[in-house]
């Protein structure tokens, strides 16, 4: 496979002709995402959606004129598009574990578990308490 400069890659898309120049970035760029992704937590098919979506920015970025061909280079660019993507997803994950750990578990007729009924008793004994003393 042709590896290409960033001139000719960003040239081949603003032309329209850039099926070649996209396989040459999967095939140079994807593996260090995939390899950066796995160890952060993450799964090979994840690392690969994260790339089809950074790909998309910067096909985008190159189409509107946004990317600055002068100042980044390609496959660095499309990197950190990758990084950041899963900065963001890996703290919606973590989130919605956190998120999970915080919920009251009920128990198959949507009903509170034991353990939680009796915890919501004792709250409540405890404030009727309190608010008598007042």
């Amino acid at each position: 496979m042709v590896i290409y400069s960033d001139k000719q890659i960003i040239a081949a898309i603003r032309d329209g002709e850039n099926k070649e120049v996209l396989k040459s970035l999967y095939k140079n760029v994807l593996p260090n995402v995939e390899r950066y992704i796995t160890q952060n937590k993450g799964t090979a098919e994840e690392a690969f959606d994260v790339f089809q979506d950074s790909i998309l920015i910067f096909y985008k970025q190159v189409v509107n004129g946004s990317y600055d061909e002068e100042k980044y280079k390609v496959a660095g660019y499309v990197y950190a598009i990758c990084k950041k993507l899963w900065i963001n997803i890996a703290k919606r994950k973590e989130v919605g574990k956190k998120w999970e750990k915080n919920q009251t578990i009920y128990d198959q007729d949507g009903e509170l578990n034991i353990l939680d009924k009796l915890l919501d008793n004792e709250r409540t004994i405890l404030i009727n308490k309190t608010l008598s003393l007042l």
